[in-house]
Protein backbone atom coordinates (compact mmCIF):
# COMPACT_ATOMS: atom_id res chain seq x y z
CA UNK A 1 0.00 0.00 0.00
CA UNK A 2 0.98 3.47 -0.75
CA UNK A 3 1.62 6.05 1.99
CA UNK A 4 1.03 9.61 1.88
CA UNK A 5 2.13 12.78 3.37
CA UNK A 6 0.79 16.02 1.26
CA UNK A 7 0.32 18.57 3.81
CA UNK A 8 -1.09 15.85 6.65
CA UNK A 9 -1.16 12.19 6.51
CA UNK A 10 -3.36 10.67 4.50
CA UNK A 11 -6.07 7.80 5.90
CA UNK A 12 -7.47 6.41 2.09
CA UNK A 13 -10.10 4.16 1.75
CA UNK A 14 -9.93 1.41 -1.40
CA UNK A 15 -13.00 -0.42 -2.37
CA UNK A 16 -13.22 -2.70 -5.39
CA UNK A 17 -16.70 -3.50 -5.11
CA UNK A 18 -19.05 -7.11 -6.00
CA UNK A 19 -21.99 -6.36 -7.48
CA UNK A 20 -24.94 -8.61 -8.09
CA UNK A 21 -23.42 -8.95 -12.02
CA UNK A 22 -19.78 -7.78 -11.41
CA UNK A 23 -17.30 -8.99 -9.66
CA UNK A 24 -14.67 -6.63 -8.57
CA UNK A 25 -12.53 -7.14 -5.52
CA UNK A 26 -12.70 -4.54 -2.12
CA UNK A 27 -9.49 -2.95 -0.52
CA UNK A 28 -9.72 -0.76 2.37
CA UNK A 29 -6.44 1.27 2.33
CA UNK A 30 -3.32 2.04 4.77
CA UNK A 31 -3.78 4.45 7.48
CA UNK A 32 -1.56 5.37 10.33
CA UNK A 33 -2.17 3.86 13.31
CA UNK A 34 -0.56 4.50 16.69
CA UNK A 35 -2.25 6.25 19.85
CA UNK A 36 -3.42 9.62 20.20
CA UNK A 37 -0.79 10.76 18.15
CA UNK A 38 -3.32 9.75 15.36
CA UNK A 39 -6.26 11.73 16.23
CA UNK A 40 -5.20 14.71 17.75
CA UNK A 41 -4.16 13.85 20.90
CA UNK A 42 -6.02 15.46 23.81
CA UNK A 43 -7.52 18.47 20.77
CA UNK A 44 -10.83 18.56 19.48
CA UNK A 45 -9.98 15.83 17.00
CA UNK A 46 -8.97 13.39 19.79
CA UNK A 47 -10.05 10.30 20.91
CA UNK A 48 -10.65 11.31 24.50
CA UNK A 49 -12.49 14.72 23.00
CA UNK A 50 -15.27 12.47 21.17
CA UNK A 51 -15.77 9.59 24.25
CA UNK A 52 -15.02 11.56 27.19
CA UNK A 53 -16.23 15.32 26.20
CA UNK A 54 -18.65 15.12 23.80
CA UNK A 55 -22.13 15.22 24.05
CA UNK A 56 -23.24 16.45 20.77
CA UNK A 57 -21.92 15.02 17.14
CA UNK A 58 -23.03 16.94 14.25
CA UNK A 59 -22.12 16.18 10.59
CA UNK A 60 -21.76 18.89 8.06
CA UNK A 61 -22.10 17.50 4.88
CA UNK A 62 -21.29 19.53 1.90
CA UNK A 63 -21.40 18.19 -2.21
CA UNK A 64 -20.24 19.47 -5.22
CA UNK A 65 -23.16 19.74 -7.93
CA UNK A 66 -23.02 16.58 -10.05
CA UNK A 67 -21.01 14.90 -6.55
CA UNK A 68 -24.72 14.71 -5.10
CA UNK A 69 -24.68 12.25 -2.16
CA UNK A 70 -26.95 9.06 -2.46
CA UNK A 71 -30.26 9.97 -0.30
CA UNK A 72 -33.48 7.87 -0.21
CA UNK A 73 -33.84 4.86 1.16
CA UNK A 74 -32.85 0.49 0.85
CA UNK A 75 -34.88 -1.89 -0.31
CA UNK A 76 -35.80 -2.81 3.29
CA UNK A 77 -37.35 0.68 3.69
CA UNK A 78 -34.01 2.00 5.84
CA UNK A 79 -32.97 5.66 4.70
CA UNK A 80 -29.40 5.52 3.29
CA UNK A 81 -28.11 8.15 5.91
CA UNK A 82 -29.58 5.72 9.25
CA UNK A 83 -26.88 3.40 7.88
CA UNK A 84 -23.98 6.31 9.34
CA UNK A 85 -26.39 7.26 12.29
CA UNK A 86 -27.10 3.60 13.72
CA UNK A 87 -22.90 2.60 13.16
CA UNK A 88 -22.55 5.98 15.57
CA UNK A 89 -24.97 5.22 18.16
CA UNK A 90 -23.46 1.49 18.24
CA UNK A 91 -20.08 3.41 18.94
CA UNK A 92 -21.74 5.88 21.85
CA UNK A 93 -24.07 3.26 23.05
CA UNK A 94 -23.92 3.82 27.37
CA UNK A 95 -23.43 7.48 26.39
CA UNK A 96 -25.60 10.88 26.66
CA UNK A 97 -24.51 11.29 22.99
CA UNK A 98 -27.00 13.21 20.84
CA UNK A 99 -26.34 13.23 16.72
CA UNK A 100 -27.29 15.45 13.43
CA UNK A 101 -26.85 13.44 10.35
CA UNK A 102 -28.50 14.80 7.78
CA UNK A 103 -31.01 12.53 5.51
CA UNK A 104 -31.78 14.79 2.27
CA UNK A 105 -30.25 17.05 0.42
CA UNK A 106 -32.08 19.79 1.72
CA UNK A 107 -30.23 19.16 5.31
CA UNK A 108 -27.04 19.52 3.01
CA UNK A 109 -24.70 21.82 0.84
CA UNK A 110 -24.30 22.46 -2.19
CA UNK A 111 -20.74 24.84 -2.52
CA UNK A 112 -19.53 26.06 -5.62
CA UNK A 113 -17.83 24.01 -7.95
CA UNK A 114 -14.18 23.30 -7.76
CA UNK A 115 -12.95 22.32 -11.24
CA UNK A 116 -10.15 20.27 -9.12
CA UNK A 117 -9.52 16.55 -10.76
CA UNK A 118 -7.06 15.35 -8.05
CA UNK A 119 -7.45 16.29 -4.56
CA UNK A 120 -4.14 16.50 -2.33
CA UNK A 121 -4.97 16.55 1.66
CA UNK A 122 -3.62 20.52 1.64
CA UNK A 123 -6.51 20.78 -0.70
CA UNK A 124 -9.12 19.00 1.20
CA UNK A 125 -8.07 21.02 4.19
CA UNK A 126 -8.16 24.31 2.33
CA UNK A 127 -11.90 23.39 0.77
CA UNK A 128 -12.77 22.77 4.83
CA UNK A 129 -11.66 25.98 5.65
CA UNK A 130 -13.49 27.65 3.32
CA UNK A 131 -17.03 25.88 3.46
CA UNK A 132 -17.26 24.54 7.09
CA UNK A 133 -20.22 25.30 9.08
CA UNK A 134 -17.91 26.31 12.16
CA UNK A 135 -15.67 23.64 14.08
CA UNK A 136 -16.13 21.43 17.43
CA UNK A 137 -15.69 23.30 20.66
CA UNK A 138 -17.02 22.67 24.17
CA UNK A 139 -19.20 19.30 24.12
CA UNK A 140 -20.45 20.05 20.22
CA UNK A 141 -18.38 17.63 18.05
CA UNK A 142 -18.12 18.37 14.26
CA UNK A 143 -17.12 16.44 11.45
CA UNK A 144 -16.81 17.85 7.71
CA UNK A 145 -17.57 15.37 5.33
CA UNK A 146 -17.51 16.69 1.59
CA UNK A 147 -18.54 14.86 -1.69
CA UNK A 148 -16.63 16.22 -4.84
CA UNK A 149 -15.55 15.34 -8.36
CA UNK A 150 -11.89 14.21 -9.09
CA UNK A 151 -9.60 11.75 -7.44
CA UNK A 152 -7.33 11.74 -4.85
CA UNK A 153 -3.55 12.99 -5.39
CA UNK A 154 -1.44 9.81 -5.56
CA UNK A 155 2.17 11.03 -4.10
CA UNK A 156 3.26 11.75 -7.99
CA UNK A 157 0.38 14.22 -8.13
CA UNK A 158 -1.83 11.90 -10.62
CA UNK A 159 -4.74 10.64 -9.70
CA UNK A 160 -5.77 7.54 -8.38
CA UNK A 161 -9.22 6.13 -9.43
CA UNK A 162 -9.37 3.55 -7.02
CA UNK A 163 -9.79 5.68 -3.75
CA UNK A 164 -13.23 6.09 -2.69
CA UNK A 165 -12.66 8.17 0.36
CA UNK A 166 -10.18 9.15 2.87
CA UNK A 167 -10.02 11.13 6.26
CA UNK A 168 -7.01 13.31 6.91
CA UNK A 169 -5.69 11.98 10.11
CA UNK A 170 -5.41 14.23 13.15
CA UNK A 171 -8.59 16.51 11.81
CA UNK A 172 -12.16 16.09 11.44
CA UNK A 173 -12.11 16.17 7.52
CA UNK A 174 -13.69 13.76 5.15
CA UNK A 175 -13.51 13.76 1.15
CA UNK A 176 -15.64 11.43 -0.63
CA UNK A 177 -14.40 11.02 -4.66
CA UNK A 178 -18.27 10.41 -6.15
CA UNK A 179 -17.20 9.07 -9.55
CA UNK A 180 -15.41 6.34 -7.69
CA UNK A 181 -18.22 5.51 -5.73
CA UNK A 182 -20.37 5.82 -8.48
CA UNK A 183 -17.75 3.24 -10.67
CA UNK A 184 -18.43 0.31 -7.63
CA UNK A 185 -21.20 -1.43 -9.20
CA UNK A 186 -22.39 -1.92 -12.72
CA UNK A 187 -25.56 0.41 -12.09
CA UNK A 188 -23.93 3.88 -10.86
CA UNK A 189 -26.82 4.24 -9.12
CA UNK A 190 -27.46 0.96 -7.79
CA UNK A 191 -27.73 -0.66 -4.30
CA UNK A 192 -24.05 -1.32 -4.43
CA UNK A 193 -22.81 2.21 -4.97
CA UNK A 194 -25.10 3.38 -2.27
CA UNK A 195 -24.41 0.72 0.29
CA UNK A 196 -20.26 1.92 -0.47
CA UNK A 197 -20.80 5.21 0.02
CA UNK A 198 -22.49 4.47 3.51
CA UNK A 199 -20.11 2.02 4.40
CA UNK A 200 -17.04 4.34 3.12
CA UNK A 201 -18.11 7.17 5.47
CA UNK A 202 -18.70 4.79 8.47
CA UNK A 203 -15.19 3.26 7.85
CA UNK A 204 -13.57 6.70 7.81
CA UNK A 205 -15.61 8.24 10.70
CA UNK A 206 -14.07 5.44 12.87
CA UNK A 207 -10.95 6.84 12.09
CA UNK A 208 -11.28 10.10 12.42
CA UNK A 209 -12.86 9.42 16.06
CA UNK A 210 -9.59 6.85 17.04
CA UNK A 211 -10.43 3.26 15.56
CA UNK A 212 -8.72 1.15 15.26
CA UNK A 213 -6.29 1.62 18.22
CA UNK A 214 -5.49 5.16 16.78
CA UNK A 215 -6.80 7.19 20.39
CA UNK A 216 -8.98 4.05 21.44
CA UNK A 217 -7.47 1.86 23.44
CA UNK A 218 -7.93 -1.88 22.33
CA UNK A 219 -9.34 -3.90 24.41
CA UNK A 220 -8.70 -7.10 22.63
CA UNK A 221 -6.05 -8.06 20.08
CA UNK A 222 -7.69 -7.41 16.78
CA UNK A 223 -5.25 -4.24 15.71
CA UNK A 224 -4.10 -5.11 12.03
CA UNK A 225 -0.88 -3.10 12.80
CA UNK A 226 0.68 -4.14 9.12
CA UNK A 227 -2.13 -2.13 7.50
CA UNK A 228 -2.19 0.48 9.79
CA UNK A 229 -5.70 1.43 11.91
CA UNK A 230 -7.83 -1.18 11.26
CA UNK A 231 -9.18 -4.63 12.53
CA UNK A 232 -8.11 -7.64 11.97
CA UNK A 233 -11.33 -9.31 11.66
CA UNK A 234 -12.83 -9.60 7.62
CA UNK A 235 -16.72 -9.07 9.04
CA UNK A 236 -16.06 -5.58 10.95
CA UNK A 237 -16.10 -2.49 8.36
CA UNK A 238 -12.71 -1.48 9.98
CA UNK A 239 -10.97 -4.26 8.04
CA UNK A 240 -8.25 -3.15 5.86
CA UNK A 241 -9.00 -5.53 2.82
CA UNK A 242 -11.79 -7.98 1.22
CA UNK A 243 -10.99 -9.40 -2.01
CA UNK A 244 -13.93 -10.37 -4.32
CA UNK A 245 -15.48 -13.15 -2.51
CA UNK A 246 -18.02 -14.43 -1.17
CA UNK A 247 -17.62 -13.18 2.26
CA UNK A 248 -17.72 -9.78 0.89
CA UNK A 249 -20.88 -9.97 -1.42
CA UNK A 250 -22.29 -11.31 2.17
CA UNK A 251 -21.01 -8.24 3.91
CA UNK A 252 -22.70 -6.07 1.41
CA UNK A 253 -25.77 -7.79 0.79
CA UNK A 254 -27.19 -8.43 4.29
CA UNK A 255 -27.66 -4.93 4.89
CA UNK A 256 -29.91 -4.49 1.65
CA UNK A 257 -32.68 -6.46 3.40
CA UNK A 258 -32.06 -5.37 6.88
CA UNK A 259 -33.31 -2.78 9.35
CA UNK A 260 -29.97 -3.57 11.30
CA UNK A 261 -26.65 -1.78 9.62
CA UNK A 262 -24.14 -1.87 12.10
CA UNK A 263 -20.82 -2.84 10.28
CA UNK A 264 -18.44 -3.04 13.12
CA UNK A 265 -17.98 -6.38 14.90
CA UNK A 266 -17.81 -6.73 18.86
CA UNK A 267 -14.22 -6.31 19.31
CA UNK A 268 -14.32 -2.35 17.79
CA UNK A 269 -17.78 -1.96 19.62
CA UNK A 270 -16.03 -3.18 22.91
CA UNK A 271 -13.16 -0.99 22.46
CA UNK A 272 -15.62 2.14 21.77
CA UNK A 273 -17.74 0.57 24.82
CA UNK A 274 -14.59 0.61 27.62
CA UNK A 275 -12.72 3.69 26.45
Amino acid sequence: MQWWKTGASLIPMKYFVLSFAVVMSVLLGSCKSGSDSGSGGNSIYSATFYFKQMTELKLDVVYESGADPFVGTTGAGLNYWDITLQNLQALFTGRTVTFSVPKTLAEMRLIATQNRSVWTTTDALNLANQYRNGDSSGTVGKIFVAFVKGHAAKSDGTADNQVIGYSVNGTNVIIIFKQVVQASGANPTGPVPKFVEQSTIVHELAHAIGFVNNGVTLTSDHHDSTHGAHCSNSNCVMYYLNEGSSDLAAFIDKYQNSQNAVMFDNACLNDAKSF
